[in-house]
C-alpha cells in the first residue's frame, strides 16, 4: 500500500493511527459515500459488505478496473437481504430532493454491485433474488439520466439471469423517462425555448439504442421493434440537433 497524496491533514494521521495500531481487532469501514481523496490510496483493499467498504488486507485484484466495486459479496448478501431495513422507500407519498437525487442512486448502484459481484463469485441464482429485492424495495422513479443510464445495465442483467419479466420491467420504466424527456425537448425546440437541451436529446436517443442492443440481444423481438421505431422517429425529429454533434 502507498499513501497517496501529497500531503498530509490531521484526519489523514487519524486514519494512519488506527491502521498502525488496531492490529485487526476491529473492522475498518469507509461509508460508501466518502471522497476518494480521503481514502488515501486504500481502496485496493476496500469491499463493499453494503452500504460501506470494509478493509480487508486480501491481495489486490489489478484486473479490476472499478476498486470501489468489488464486492464481499456473501456478506454483503446477508446485510442488504436479511439486516438492513428500507422503511417504505417504495411507498411514500412525498421523497425530498436528497432521497431521490443522493440516496437513491446510491441504493441503485448497491444492488447493481451486490448483483454483479455475486454472478462473479458463481451465485446467479442469489443475484437474481437481489434484483427482486430492489424491485420489491425501490420505488420505480428515475431521477436523472443517470439512473436511467445504470437501470439499463439492471435490465441486461436480469435478462442475464434469464427473467426476461424484470429486464422488460426495467426497459419500459427507461423507455417511459427518456420518451418523456424527449417529447418535453422536442416541444421546447418547436417553440424555440431557450430550456431546450441539446445535451439531453443526444443522450436520451443512444439511451434508447443502449435498450434496443439489449432487448435485440435477448431476442425480445416486440419490444426490440418497438424501440427501434422509437429511435427512428426521434432521430428524423432531432435530426439537425443530432447532425451538429456530430
Amino acid at each position: 500500500w502507498k499513501f497517496t497524496s501529497n500531503y498530509i491533514t490531521k484526519e489523514n494521521l487519524a486514519m494512519l493511527d488506527i491502521l498502525a495500531h488496531n492490529n485487526w481487532v476491529r473492522p475498518i469501514c469507509f461509508t460508501t459515500t466518502i471522497g476518494q481523496e480521503n481514502l488515501i490510496g486504500l481502496q485496493p483493499y476496500l469491499y463493499k459488505e453494503g452500504f460501506t467498504y470494509h478493509l480487508i488486507p486480501f491481495k489486490p485484484d489489478t484486473t479490476t478496473k472499478d476498486q470501489l466495486g468489488k464486492t464481499n459479496s456473501l456478506v454483503m448478501y446477508d446485510n442488504m437481504m436479511k439486516k438492513f431495513k428500507y422503511g417504505n422507500f417504495k411507498t411514500a407519498k412525498y421523497l425530498d430532493h436528497e432521497s431521490t437525487t443522493m440516496f437513491y442512486p446510491v441504493m441503485l448502484t448497491t444492488f447493481l454491485d451486490l448483483a454483479s459481484g455475486l454472478i462473479k463469485d458463481g451465485h446467479p441464482d442469489l443475484a437474481l433474488k437481489v434484483l427482486h429485492k430492489y424491485d420489491g424495495e425501490m420505488p420505480d422513479i428515475n431521477p436523472g439520466l443517470e439512473v436511467a443510464d445504470r437501470k439499463i445495465f439492471m435490465a441486461k442483467t436480469a435478462y442475464q439471469l434469464h427473467d426476461a419479466i424484470l429486464g422488460k420491467k426495467f426497459v419500459t420504466s427507461v423507455d417511459d423517462y427518456v420518451t418523456d424527456q424527449l417529447d418535453y425537448n422536442y416541444n421546447l425546440m418547436k417553440n424555440n425555448s431557450g430550456d431546450f437541451s441539446p445535451q439531453t436529446v443526444q443522450y436520451c436517443i443512444s439511451f434508447i439504442s443502449g435498450l434496443a442492443d439489449v432487448t435485440g440481444e435477448n431476442h425480445q423481438i416486440a419490444l426490440n421493434n418497438k424501440l427501434k421505431a422509437q429511435m427512428k422517429d426521434y432521430e428524423t425529429k432531432f435530426a439537425a440537433i443530432l447532425q451538429r454533434g456530430q
